[in-house]
């Protein structure tokens, strides 16, 4: 690791006196520790087409969001790391990454973080279900279940925000139990689940059933 010093040379230097420190600062600039090389493919690197390029991406948390981003040209965008405060899902905190087109004044939020650390695709073949988050500040989820009785409660794999929509459906395994399936109207869905109806063509309640259910809602 080298050590980049400013301001060098001084006014009045003889290339003798800053030679040192000049040959430093060069070298600091792609320092694999703190310099160009520390997340870019080295300036020395010997396939001469890979010098530069990101080898990953590092945001530093800005504070605030840039409003709007200034200098741009035409077509370039502006992707970057803000801490996002929640009031749903018990509360959390954490830095995320957002993404403004152009000098718009809207951001699009791109990940989403909650108390389970969702990732992009969470898809689980011991609970039958999935979770995803979705640019611009959205969970979608669902799943199945088995051996369901009319009246249960369907919780989500992942509490959210706000439920906005969802949607219901059954297996009907043959022509007797025909019915129809449907969010309990009294207490209505969520943000952590629902309260499920199922019942058959004379309005009887159903057990032992297969459901099939997906939603959406603000992360």
């Amino acid at each position: 690791m080298t050590t980049y010093t400013p301001n060098i040379p001084q006014p009045g230097d003889i290339p003798a006196q800053s030679q040192d420190q000049i040959l430093q600062n060069f070298q600091s600039i792609d320092d694999g520790t703190n310099g160009f090389a520390r997340n870019h493919v080295s300036l020395t690197n010997g396939t001469v087409g890979q010098r530069g390029k990101h080898n990953f991406l590092e945001l530093v948390n800005l504070g605030a969001a840039p409003s709007p981003p200034s200098g741009l040209a035409g077509q370039e965008n502006t992707y970057y790391a803000n801490a996002v405060t929640s009031t749903g899902d018990g509360g959390y905190s954490q830095t995320e990454t957002f993404f403004i087109r152009g000098t718009s004044s809207k951001r699009i939020q791109m990940t989403a973080g909650k108390n389970a650390d969702v990732p992009a695709t969470v898809i689980s073949a011991s609970t039958n279900t999935f979770v995803t988050f979705l640019p611009g500040g959205l969970l979608f989820q669902g799943g199945f279940i088995s051996g369901f009785n009319s009246g249960s409660t369907i919780t989500w794999p992942v509490p959210m925000v706000t439920f906005i929509t969802g949607s219901l459906s059954r297996q009907e395994t043959n022509t007797a139990n025909r019915g129809y399936v449907q969010y309990d109207t009294a207490s209505g869905p969520t943000a952590t689940g629902a309260v499920v109806n199922v019942r058959n063509e004379a309005g009887n309640p159903l057990t032992n059933q297969t459901i099939f259910y997906t939603v959406i809602g603000v992360a």
